[in-house]
């Protein structure tokens, strides 16, 4: 009788192991959704506490850099406390000793320049960065890689976790009330609400979104599809469109206190139009045609800047599209990262391989200005200002110039801070 006891108790538990394993691999199947725990690179050489270097520019009050034999590139920078530099490395020395070919890094560097930590994630394979956003308490990073892979960073514990695996094809990351994958499957794009694990799919493919914000129970989205530009709400459910404008591509938007702007191409022709919070249109101007457009708003004021043939242009118009001034407020201008405050602050890498930083009046006149000599391929990739016209400058460089005097290898990250 216990032996025939003990076979019951086997037969209803490998009955259960059995649910178990069918109703595991349904949801694997359903929702094509893989996760893998935290995986750390070994630990890394302690770099931590070692003081950047003072220059011999009396406009430079620190410089830094950090790498390893290869290329450490720069993603993304965001400033809590510390500055968290998110990016990739196929280095093997230096910071990044023992690791493999392809990492994923988070760098955190104090206000000072030196380092705090550095976190490491090896990648199985060759990857790339798709986005990165904030939610919570973490740094979302989105891969393309096999597939798409979301990345976790944690903050607080500062670690690196595999959340969210995918064979779909990564379009873009948005956060809103939770994070959501926008992905590609076949000819039809696929939104997945990673806290949710709900799917909604669209019949079209979407280009990249421009913004995703909590709206009306839902996400408010804006993006490009085919040959139109689409305003629609995400929920749950469905996504339903708010408002479409047939031929035409969205460059940039803003939101300000009282309307929504957008500048939009048509064939070549370039506008900024103006709505309403219902998205209807206000009011429209036409815009010369350019690069590297960017949209600010003060003081009631819009301020449009953008390159035509290397020369950096100032558009300035009212809440009733009504053109107020134009000028040209530098010139060989690559690209440029533009704040304003108490004036225009610009940070412009140029034609002659220099960085200018100047201050403007907001009709364009220039009230301080410098010119740093750096090397080629000096690409900053963010840019603090603070109430005294200082600028703290994080990017990438290849050789070392005026602005970063060592380098580890071919391409290395690079923090400074100088003073126009």
């Amino acid at each position: 009788m216990k032996n025939y006891k003990n076979y019951i108790s086997l037969g209803i538990l490998i009955l259960v192991l059995c649910g178990i394993i069918f109703a595991f691999s349904e949801i694997s199947k359903n929702n094509n959704l893989t996760t893998t725990p935290t995986v750390q690179s070994p630990p890394q050489p302690n770099f931590e506490n070692i003081p950047a270097r003072t220059s011999q520019n009396i406009n430079v009050s620190f410089e830094n850099n950090f790498g390893g034999n290869k290329s450490d590139t720069v993603f993304e920078v965001y400033k809590f406390n510390y500055y968290y530099i998110v990016g990739s490395s196929n280095s093997t020395t230096k910071y990044f000793e023992n690791c493999e070919n392809n990492t994923l890094f988070l760098l955190i560097i104090n206000n000072n320049g030196d380092v705090k930590n550095l976190i490491t994630l090896n990648i199985s394979s060759s990857f790339n960065i798709v986005n990165t956003k904030i939610y919570e308490n973490s740094i979302l990073i989105l891969i393309e890689n096999n597939g798409l892979k979301l990345i976790e960073f944690n903050m607080q514990s500062e670690q690196f976790n595999v959340i969210f695996t995918s064979s779909n094809k990564p379009v873009d990351l948005c956060v809103s009330s939770e994070p959501i994958i926008i992905s590609l499957v076949n000819n039809y794009t696929e939104f997945y609400f990673v806290n949710s694990k709900q799917k909604i799919n669209h019949n079209q493919k979407i280009f990249k979104p421009n913004l995703a914000t909590d709206y009306a129970n839902g996400t408010l989205l804006f993006f490009n599809e085919d040959n139109q530009f689409n305003i629609c709400l995400l929920t749950k459910n469905e996504l339903s469109s708010l408002k479409i404008f047939e031929n035409t591509n969205l460059i940039t938007f803003n939101i300000t206190e009282e309307n929504i702007v957008l500048l939009t191409k048509n064939n070549n022709l370039y506008s900024v139009i103006i709505l309403d919070y219902n998205f209807n249109q206000l009011h429209k101007l036409s815009v010369p045609s350019g690069n590297n457009y960017k949209l600010n708003y003060l003081n009631n004021q819009h301020y449009l800047t953008y390159t035509v043939n290397n020369a950096l242009n100032l558009l300035t118009f009212c809440n009733h599209a009504d053109l107020l001034n134009t000028t040209i407020i530098q010139q060989n201008v690559l690209n440029y990262y533009i704040t304003m405050s108490n004036n225009i602050n610009v940070v412009c890498k140029n034609t002659t391989n220099t960085i200018t930083i100047a201050n403007f009046d907001y009709l364009g006149k220039p009230t301080t200005q410098t010119t740093f000599k750096t090397s080629k391929n000096f690409e900053i990739k963010n840019v603090e200002i603070d109430n005294i016209n200082t600028y703290t400058l994080i990017g990438n460089f290849e050789i070392t110039n005026p602005l970063i005097t060592q380098n580890f290898g071919e391409y290395d990250i690079f923090i400074c801070k100088v003073s126009a």
